[in-house]
């Protein structure tokens, strides 16, 4: 898949791994840009230019494609009608492979040489209780793995693969368009708010003790162009930002468990980081402690 792609003011490219990459070397100097058939240009270029080095090919029509696409299903009905689905599936390994597993019922379910959906009794090969083992690798990724996954629970032994695959693609997941959903700047900025992690100073051998306690919250690496704009934008909302850290402390299982307040303890760091991510770290008061909250700092 390595062709150039245009991305605003670089050239890039997705290598043999299918991540994304500059072109540092010239090599797509002198050749024309990739386009999607089944996109616009001017669309394809806008999800283009927020690619970012390393990511994976899914990641970039996930984080920077789905929220700009107007139609979605596109994707999904050039992938669905370019060949014909069910050879598609044979290609990518369906038969003689366990499509789903219970391992509380000892039931394996698979498709064998001829077509037709089984169920046979788990052996020791595989004795995991995941719902979906085989996952298509197709070029349509997180679309259609999140529509196999919910139609595998529907398929019935003595099916052929042709009528799960009619399932399938009646059960699909089609993504939620953001244009019509109204989210705040707010919810959009803080992604996630990681568990938080009791730890101790390296000199304290204690395991009943906590000395600090480090709280990460996942910010967009797509919502601004720049660490600048990102960092701005955490300042103004840092006290929600914070609000929202202090409940997930105090919610957390083994903060409740240490059966002591909050309030014994001081944020001695606030960190922006580059890899979009903002760090709390709340340390243990002690006597001689002036009271002083930790700014926001950017590294």
């Amino acid at each position: 898949m390595e062709a150039p792609i245009f991305c605003g003011s670089r050239i890039g490219f997705f290598n043999h791994e299918l991540r994304f990459q500059y072109d540092k070397a010239g090599r797509f100097k002198y050749r024309s840009f990739w386009t999607p058939s089944f996109l616009e240009e001017s669309i394809w270029l806008l999800a283009a230019t927020r690619f970012r080095p390393h990511m994976e090919l899914r990641s970039c029509i996930r984080c920077c494609l789905l929220p700009v696409l107007p139609d979605p299903d596109a994707i999904y009905r050039y992938v669905t009608s370019s060949k014909p689905l069910e050879s598609q599936f044979i290609e990518f390994g369906i038969l003689e492979t366990p499509i789903r597993v219970i391992g509380r019922k000892q039931e394996l379910y698979y498709f064998d040489h001829s077509c037709v959906y089984r169920k046979s009794k788990l052996s020791g090969e595989y004795p995991c209780r995941t719902k979906s083992v085989w996952h298509t690798t197709l070029p349509s990724c997180s679309i259609l793995i999140t529509a196999w996954q919910m139609a595998v629970p529907h398929f019935m032994p003595g099916m052929v693969l042709a009528e799960c695959l009619e399932l399938f693609k009646e059960i699909r997941y089609r993504p939620v368009d953001p244009i019509t959903v109204n989210y705040t700047e707010m919810e959009r900025l803080v992604q996630k708010i990681e568990t938080p992690r009791f730890e101790r100073f390296p000199e304290n051998p204690d395991p009943r003790t906590v000395d600090f306690i480090r709280v990460q919250v996942d910010l967009p690496c797509y919502l601004y162009p720049t660490h600048t704009e990102l960092a701005a934008a955490v300042r103004a909302h840092k006290p929600e930002i914070d609000k929202l850290v202090v409940e997930k402390i105090e919610g957390a299982r083994a903060f409740r468990e240490l059966g002591v307040p909050l309030g014994f303890f001081f944020l001695s760091e606030c960190i922006l980081r580059k890899n979009h991510t903002l760090e709390y770290i709340f340390e243990l008061k002690h006597p001689s402690h002036s009271g002083a909250q930790g700014a926001l700092q950017e590294k």
